[in-house]
């Protein structure tokens, strides 16, 4: 039931631990994901049995998750992640119109309302969401949770903690401080950045041209619709592929309650790290085009494990 509130986007500092500290912590966290990968994936609450590692993990995770000013890259240009193929797109910070914009018609739900102003620092975000060759390289060889199997697959059926615990292990591995991305730095590369033409997708205005989804994806029926390797649709305006439709992706924002409004504010680097219920954006192959619009938002329990939920990396600039 929708319920008449604001949720105020707030801004937390918190900074990521290095050396001996994060590996320690890395390890903990691994062996609390190995046990929760042995619950059922049928069920997508949180019950009894699953909530006191949702508790552990969070009290965890809501001290690494990292903030937009902590440890950064000085490239001030694209790079790739060379042990592991990730190749990272530099996205030059500015000022733009979040939520239900013109473009987007009558398409906006009341959680995309109201349209405001967002400041943000530069970043770099994934050019790709990331792949099962790369979360096997880092995970393991016999750790892939996708129902679709393929090296060139987004990595799939993942819920929060699953990404959050693939992005330890990969700063441990790589001595970098990778992270998801917030809502706002989402939205922003999705629509193009300084070079942004105002398309309703992520790309374009045409969905087919960039997007996997329901209609394209499907045999007639959802329930047979099959995630597609990334890059294969036309990239957005900075040259990043899928962030319209293929798998919905999970990024670094809380809310306490669902729905959860815009405040309307003008905002600098918004984040939200702390809440019930991660975001997720995107849309995915078996969702409706409305689902990929770069204003689209959604939102799932932490512990949920579906299908066509992946994720791609963020990591902070100067």
């Amino acid at each position: 039931m929708k319920q008449n509130m604001k949720h105020v986007e707030t801004r937390h500092a918190l900074s990521l631990p290095s050396g001996f500290a994060i590996a320690a912590l890395s390890l903990i966290l691994a062996f609390l994901g190995s046990l929760q990968l042995g619950c059922s994936r049928a069920s997508s609450a949180d019950t009894d049995e699953t909530g006191c590692f949702n508790c552990i993990k969070m009290m965890f995770l809501q001290r690494l998750v990292p903030d937009v000013d902590g440890i950064a890259l000085d490239t001030g240009a694209n790079f790739t992640e060379s042990q592991y193929g990730i190749d990272m797109v530099y996205v030059e910070g500015g000022s733009f119109t979040m939520g239900c914009t013109p473009e987007q018609e009558n398409d906006c739900e009341t959680e995309e309302k109201p349209a405001h102003e967002v400041t943000l620092n530069d970043f770099y975000i994934g050019k790709y969401e990331v792949t099962q060759a790369q979360w096997k390289a880092v995970m393991g060889e016999d750790n892939n949770p996708s129902e679709f199997k393929g090296d060139d697959l987004p990595v799939a059926n993942l819920n929060w903690y699953d990404a959050q615990i693939f992005i330890i292990k990969l700063n441990v591995k790589t001595e970098k401080n990778y992270r998801l991305p917030t809502e706002a730095e989402w939205e922003y590369a999705a629509r193009g950045g300084k070079q942004s033409k105002g398309y309703k997708y992520s790309g374009s205005d045409d969905v087919n041209e960039v997007a996997w989804y329901k209609e394209n994806s499907c045999e007639g029926d959802w329930t047979v619709c099959k995630i597609n390797p990334v890059g294969t649709k036309k990239a957005n305006e900075l040259g990043i592929y899928d962030m319209s439709g293929n798998v919905d992706e999970w990024t670094s924002d809380l809310v306490v309650e669902w729905p959860a409004y815009y405040s309307g504010d003008a905002q600098t680097n918004p984040q939200r790290p702390v809440g019930n219920f991660p975001m997720v954006r995107g849309g995915s192959m078996t969702g409706p085009a409305k689902n990929a619009r770069v204003s689209s938002r959604g939102v799932n329990g932490p512990l949920t494990r579906v299908n066509p939920y992946g994720f791609r990396l963020a990591h902070s600039s100067k």
